[in-house]
């Protein structure tokens, strides 16, 4: 005789995976103490992590870009706008130094 199913919300999925946090008990021991099918249980504790990650704002790393002039000094100068180079024929450069010793270069107008 097939047993029958019980359908559950993702709010008491959600409850349900909450108490076997709290528990000291296995997964697989969790599900039969409280008759849940463990392929089920497991799904959706991935489905409700996954939720929970793309819910949690990005957490981004910045890092402040500066101009340098064309010596090696390392003293903050500010970039030109648009606005504020002379003419077309002045290079824009700009150098990225990603660590390691790899740097890149973009230059425009030369």
């Amino acid at each position: 005789m097939a047993s029958k199913r019980t359908y559950r919300t993702a709010d008491q999925w959600q409850s349900i995976i909450r108490d076997f946090e709290q528990s000291d008990l296995t997964a697989k021991s969790f599900c039969r103490s409280r008759n849940l099918g463990y392929p089920s249980f497991s799904a959706w504790r991935r489905r409700l992590s996954s939720e929970e990650q793309s819910e949690r704002p990005a957490q981004s790393t910045f890092i402040e870009l500066t101009s340098s002039p064309a010596s090696s000094t390392h003293e903050h100068v500010p970039m030109p706008i648009a606005s504020q180079v002379n003419s077309p024929e002045t290079p824009t450069i700009v150098e990225l130094s990603l660590g390691g010793g790899v740097q890149l270069r973009i230059t425009r107008g030369v």
